[in-house]
């Protein structure tokens, strides 16, 4: 197995991943879920921006989200949804690299 193989059955015995019936794809489990929300609250910014960033939202119509640095990355801590029919996916958590 590789190294990416031994990891991927690691996180599935520990019950963070699950595998979808009848497919390869994997999905986070209920436990990570609620480990990574609990690590999202821990950022008190984000309790203090969030009736900012859905103000921001509600007068743009538009997604409205805030991120903090992570090194060469960015977090995504909170998201609001925009009402547009275009609108980009903003999943809080997710980590993106920075622009140089």
């Amino acid at each position: 197995l590789t190294t990416a193989h031994r990891g991927v059955k690691t996180l599935q015995e520990a019950g963070y991943v699950v595998q979808v019936e009848g497919t390869n794809n994997l999905i986070l489990a209920a436990d990570a879920r609620r480990l990574g929300q609990t690590l999202l609250s821990r950022f008190a910014i984000r309790r203090v921006a969030l009736p900012y960033i859905r103000k921001l939202s509600g007068l743009s119509e538009e997604t409205a989200t805030l991120a903090v640095p992570l090194g060469n990355f960015s977090l995504r801590i909170a998201a609001v949804l925009g009402t547009n029919e275009i609108a980009v996916r903003a999943s809080v958590g997710r980590s993106t690299e920075l622009h140089r």
